[in-house]
């Protein structure tokens, strides 16, 4: 999101060196005014755990001293949020995101441009503590006003509405984050172009969403665009790029199209050369199936396969090098690498064959 919270912390640092040494038995300035030319040393040197103390310290003061209704302790009790947020304390900076609010809106007005920010940030703290109703409340405030301003079809509206399903999509995988997703990918795609990288992103997060929904053919058709726009970027593709190539052989896996997941296998090899004596990771896995014999005695174990990757990233000539815990998961891990994938090894430009490629299949029961 590129909208910004208005407050000038440069010039709140200007008015402390300005202003005189009020004649107050409770309340030392220079004291205040030296505790902030530390926090904003330390904050230029995002040096946030050592800040944190003194961020807390200036905004209580900042309130007792300028009042709940000032642009200082608007700016401060900014400040305090924004450094619980860096220290990964978001369960302490949602009250004080909260005082902020409620600090801007007497300082900006209720519909204040000020206050998008702040409730943008409102809502990712309740997206890392898990509080559904409040995030979806925050965001949706958010929107309100940037519709507000800048109307629903500007790309201000479409930054957050992007922001919005994205992060309801990593924590939640809420069915909500579709709308805002859709909405973003829409207003992008008419403003900025199929291939800008605003699009593409959109496009990329909503293969996500759809592919972790379970639905298939509609995450192929979005990686299918997110990775044409990509490959119309200048430069080396952007690791999304290789990521959209991966989940496309996941998903062409699945459906059992073959063919199709061989050519994003062979594009991941060819963009991404290895050495000779690099390890080979799959791209695609599949879970083997727990022997039900094994797992009703409780027995757990593993398995050491050794295969070849062939030129096109499938697997053959499995053999289990060793095991433990019984015959079973041998045979089961077994059938279980046969649907692995592999972005192959090029030489010379080349596919080529990787003989003698490990890999340990473990099998471990969930004990309570």
């Amino acid at each position: 999101m590129e909208i910004k919270t208005a407050i000038n912390n440069v010039f709140l640092l200007l008015w402390l060196m300005m202003a005189p040494a009020w004649a107050n038995d409770t309340f030392d300035m220079d004291a205040f005014r030296a505790d902030y030319e530390s926090y904003e040393t330390l904050a230029t040197e995002e040096r946030w755990v050592e800040s944190l103390n003194i961020a807390k310290r200036l905004y209580e003061q900042g309130l007792e001293v300028f009042g709940d209704e000032s642009e200082e302790a608007a700016a401060l009790s900014y400040n305090y949020a924004m450094n619980l947020i860096r220290t990964r304390k978001q369960e302490d900076a949602v009250p004080v995101l909260e005082d902020t609010i409620d600090i801007y809106e007497a300082v900006f007005g209720k519909d204040a441009v000020e206050l998008i920010e702040i409730y943008q940030l409102l809502g990712d703290s309740y997206s890392v503590l898990s509080e559904s109703r409040k995030k979806a409340r925050s965001y949706n405030a958010a929107l309100e006003i940037v519709e507000n301003h800048f109307g629903r079809e500007s790309l201000n509206y479409a930054q957050l509405s992007f922001h919005t399903g994205t992060r309801l999509n990593i924590t939640t995988r809420s069915t909500r984050a579709e709308r805002y997703l859709e909405e973003a990918h829409r207003i992008f795609e008419e403003l900025t172009g199929r291939d800008s990288s605003s699009t593409a992103y959109a496009a990329f997060e909503l293969g996500r969403y759809y592919l972790g929904r379970g639905k298939a053919e509609e995450s192929v058709d979005y990686f299918t665009k997110a990775l044409a726009a990509f490959e119309t970027m200048e430069g080396p593709m952007p690791d999304l790029g290789l990521t959209t190539h991966a989940f496309l052989v996941q998903v062409y896996s699945q459906l059992d199209q073959p063919d199709l997941a061989t050519q994003h296998s062979l594009a991941i090899g060819r963009l991404t050369p290895s050495a000779p004596d690099q390890e080979m990771n799959p791209i695609f896995t599949v879970a083997p199936q727990y022997p039900m014999e094994l797992a009703m005695a409780g027995e757990q174990g593993w398995a050491r396969l050794e295969f070849d990757v062939n030129e096109d990233g499938t697997v053959s000539n499995i053999q289990a090098v060793d095991f433990e815990g019984g015959e079973a998961f041998e045979k089961s891990a077994i059938e279980a690498v046969k649907k692995f994938r592999f972005a192959p090894r090029f030489v010379d430009g080349e596919p080529v064959k990787v003989e003698g490629v490990q890999y340990v299949m473990r099998f471990e029961l969930q004990l309570d």
